[in-house]
């Protein structure tokens, strides 16, 4: 895991995401926690697939060997996967199988709870 520092802001009423790019550029990161907006912070780790896609707080991991998804969320002090029989969140993003496929805003239906 690396020290990167960034984050993505849902835009609860436009149900749009902001990237951290815009967000560094154009808003204020405490004036859109106090907002309407969901801000979620980058885990500082990515998929081992070809794409190595960032993972962020509120993602949904697919794990192809168990056919499960998984939503990724900050508790306690770390951020695991949700439902995982992974003993954390950095154990389950070395397999090649599990991949992003969404986000809790825009995808919810497809999280089971775990």
């Amino acid at each position: 895991m690396n020290e990167e520092l960034e984050f993505r802001a849902w835009h609860n009423e436009f149900k749009t995401m902001i990237d951290w790019e815009t967000i560094k550029q154009h808003h204020d990161l405490c004036g859109l926690i106090e907002s309407r907006h969901t801000v979620e912070q980058y885990t500082g780790m990515k998929t081992q697939n070809g794409e190595g896609c960032k993972v962020f707080k509120g993602d949904i991991l697919f794990d192809a060997h168990s056919e499960t998804h998984h939503e990724v969320v900050f508790k306690e002090g770390c951020f695991y996967a949700k439902g995982s029989c992974h003993a954390s969140l950095e154990d389950m993003l070395a397999d090649s199988d599990v991949d992003v496929v969404g986000n809790i805003h825009e995808n919810a239906d497809i999280v089971c709870e775990g």
